[in-house]
């Protein structure tokens, strides 16, 4: 992501990070959330989704 993405394109690559999460491809989940962060530390959706997705990364070693 860079700093000129628009709103929709960052809901695209929640909605992405989501449906990995529903996928169980927590390794992506987790990749899709750290471009948003970059961008935007205090993304809250991000950074929940990231949290959840590196939690059942270690649950399912």
């Amino acid at each position: 992501m860079n700093g000129a993405a628009t709103d929709e394109s960052k809901d695209d690559v929640l909605t992405e990070a989501r449906q990995a999460l529903q996928q169980q491809a927590h390794d992506r989940a987790i990749h899709l959330c750290e471009g948003l962060l970059r961008d935007d530390p205090a993304n809250g959706d991000a950074l929940y989704i990231a949290a959840v997705a590196a939690r059942l990364s270690l649950i399912h070693i």
